[in-house]
């Protein structure tokens, strides 16, 4: 990730061809590994060897450093390459995979040219028939290892239920391959008798007639319809779109615990569309919610190209909001919105306006962190110097609760003692996202020009032998990312990227300029390049406004509601400034247990608009700011505003009686009728009844 910190993705799915296509279905084909097991001539398939070890037992000098995965003695494989195998055995010039989890797997390959397109080829049969509601299969699977680290890419491993005790070609196709890629096959069986024989591996890339296309997002998702988006393919003339879903397919689970098979339901299969320039098909006759999975080759002339990697569809409908009921009082109101096919919980976010007072700078956001809780809802007692020294983490994925700005969302982290905790273990060991990131916000003001103070400490973390001696040791440091919106590509993308320099195991206090705030953009602070904890403290996010311009400012966040209702209560800044409140709401999908099908296990769809509600003062009255006063008497409004900022009346019923943003420093108002009235001088609230 050097260079580069990202959002979550989603890996290609794999599959197996069907019958009528091979890799020459798609282009001029090159072998990169074949192995046939000619020098396994000892035994018979009616009678394999079992007492000739072909691979090294656990006890032996191993072969390599990896020997798991490379322990097959040389002297049995075809082209010298080390192979990797497990409860297998010699079988008259053939493999036999005996016990229950037998495997065999290969060297590393590079299989990244062409796309990372690659086929397998599998000749295989197996020892006997399966009986009635017996459960055996082979999985073939593929991970891109870089080279051996403590971290691989896995890629979507591919189950045949179905052997045939025949000799029979089996291919598969495999997609985002890299340079060292290790494919591996293993034979489940409940029963130990059954028996899988293969006679040959092959392995190869092709030089396409056509090449892939690239999907981009699908965008317009109105539930029955979606936009399906890609990038055109040059020579191609035309298209072939396949969505379907995925139906049981009533056939048992190959064993206990697994998934039931299924089947694919197609809603539209190879369907044609004319013009190579074409980028975008408008698919109809969806159903609302439901999870599809979609892929797309080009074509020229007769010939087509590999099928991208199959996009799961698992969108959901933005909520549509009812008008809200009278105003606000305190920050309290109900809101309540249409239910939204499959979605099984809702997020409700509220907003207040934040007016800039003059021109010069404006602070977005905040945050000490002073109140963020652990998991348990409890202020935490870990400190840099006093870590957890359990390193358990507050959340792999979640809200960051209690900040001052709602909505920041944390991978692998912790709350300590006023502070945030990411774990960079997750990072170098995992590769997975560690960081903080905020919720989209408004930053195209001043030209998207912004300021980010912010406190880091990193910890340096070490390995050591048996002996204590330190044998590694690294900082963890911190990137700080700006990610904005970009329409034609539906996602989110980084635009900006900072390393702040001499990271350390003490607090240094960061001023960082960036230049490509957008009116959807986020921000990210990610632990990166050690493996120890970074900590985040006294936040700061400015920007120069002009006065009078207004930041959006999240201030109210209720995650997973059930039903299609909630009772809102701010409590904070715009509960007593008498703004308009903003809500938007954002329908949600956990993974259902019963539903097998869908890789993503959690799903949001886009918010829905903004409905307002005016919100007003109750009983309290509130005098922070001394300099201003506001008083009446003998029915005669009267303001002392001696910062001259701007002045804003309103009525019991939330209506606006008044702006004045002119810098006058008094301001007298008659005619009033007699009742109560709420004055807003700058950022204090004043009730005063005429």
């Amino acid at each position: 990730m050097k260079g580069r910190v990202a959002l979550p993705s989603q890996e290609p799915v794999n599959m197996r061809l069907p019958a009528a296509e091979t890799p020459e279905t798609y282009g001029e084909k090159t072998v990169v590994v074949r192995e046939t097991f000619s020098k396994l001539t000892m035994g018979t398939e009616e009678k394999p060897d079992f007492n000739t070890r072909i691979y090294l037992d656990s006890d032996e000098t191993p072969i390599s450093e990896y020997p798991v995965w490379f322990n097959m003695k040389r002297e049995y494989a075809e082209n010298g390459e080390i192979w990797g195998a497990g409860n297998v055995y010699s079988a008259g010039g053939t493999l036999y995979m005996a016990e229950r989890e037998a495997k065999i797997n290969t060297h590393l390959i590079d299989l990244s040219k062409e796309q990372g397109n690659f086929f397998v080829k599998i000749r295989a049969r197996a020892s006997r028939p399966l009986q009635d509601g017996e459960g055996a299969m082979l999985t073939v699977e593929a991970a891109e290892t870089f080279n051996m680290s403590p971290t691989w890419r896995i890629g979507e491993p591919i189950h045949v239920t179905n052997l045939s005790t025949e000799w029979k070609d089996y291919y598969f196709l495999f997609q985002g391959a890299g340079n060292s890629m290790i494919v591996n096959i293993v034979k489940r069986a409940q029963n130990e008798d059954y028996g899988v024989f293969i006679d040959e591996i092959e392995i190869s890339i092709v030089k396409p007639f056509v090449a892939m296309p690239i999907i981009r997002e699908p965008l317009n998702y109105k539930g029955a319809s979606v936009d399906i988006r890609w990038l055109k393919v040059k020579e191609a003339d035309g298209y072939l779109l396949s969505v379907y879903r995925l139906m049981p397919s009533g056939e048992p689970a190959p064993r206990p615990g697994m998934p039931q098979p299924t089947r694919r339901e197609y809603v539209v299969k190879e369907r044609k569309i004319s013009g190579g320039d074409t980028q975008v098909y408008n698919l109809s006759g969806l159903t609302s919610g439901g999870i599809y999975f979609y892929t797309l080759a080009a074509t020229k002339g007769d010939k087509k190209s590999v099928p991208a990697p199959y996009k799961e569809l698992d969108e959901l409908e933005a909520p549509v909001v009812n008008p809200i009921k009278g105003p606000a009082v305190d920050g309290a109101f109900n809101v309540s919105w249409a239910k939204v096919p499959s979605a099984t919980a809702y997020n409700v976010w509220a907003y207040y306006d934040r007016t800039a007072q003059q021109d010069g700078e404006f602070v977005i956001a905040d945050e000490d962190f002073a109140n963020v809780r652990n998991e348990k809802g409890e202020l935490s007692e870990f400190t840099p110097e006093n870590p957890d020294p359990e390193a358990r983490v507050f959340s792999m994925t979640g809200r960051a609760v209690e900040t001052v700005q709602a909505g920041w969302l944390g991978y692998n982290h912790a709350a300590y003692k006023g502070m945030i905790c990411l774990d960079g273990w997750h990072y170098f060991n995992s590769n997975q996202i560690v960081s903080l990131q905020s919720e989209e916000m408004d930053l195209s003001k001043d030209e998207g020009k912004f300021k980010v103070k912010v406190d880091l400490w990193g910890a340096i973390g070490q390995t050591k032998d048996n002996d204590g001696k330190v044998i590694d040791s690294r900082q963890t440091e911190a990137a700080i990312a700006l990610f904005t919106y970009d329409e034609e590509i539906g996602l989110f993308k980084q635009v900006e990227l900072v390393y702040p320099e001499k990271v350390s195991p003490k607090w240094t206090t960061y001023e960082l300029p960036f230049t490509k705030g957008a009116k959807r953009s986020k921000l990210g602070i990610f632990a990166v390049k050690g493996y120890d904890n970074l900590y985040v403290d006294n936040l700061k996010i400015t920007q120069n406004y002009k006065r009078g311009e207004v930041f959006r400012d999240a201030c109210y966040l209720k995650q997973l509601v059930d039903g299609s209702e909630h009772d809102v209560k701010i409590v904070g800044p715009a509960a007593k400034l008498v703004t308009p409140i903003h809500v938007r709401v954002v329908a949600v999908r956990g993974k259902d247990p019963e539903n097998q099908f869908a890789q993503a296990k959690f799903k949001k769809s886009q918010y829905s608009d903004y409905v307002t509600v005016q919100n007003k003062v109750g009983a309290e009255v509130l005098h922070r700011l001394v300099q201003a006063d506001v008083y009446a008497v003998d029915g005669t409004l009267y303001i002392k505003n001696p910062m001259k900022t701007k002045v804003t009346i309103f009525n019991m019923s939330g209506a606006t009686l008044l702006v004045d943003d002119s810098g006058n420093s008094d301001i007298t108002m008659t005619g009033l009728a007699s009742e109560a009235y709420v004055v807003i001088v700058g950022n204090e609230a004043f009730k005063v009844a005429l």
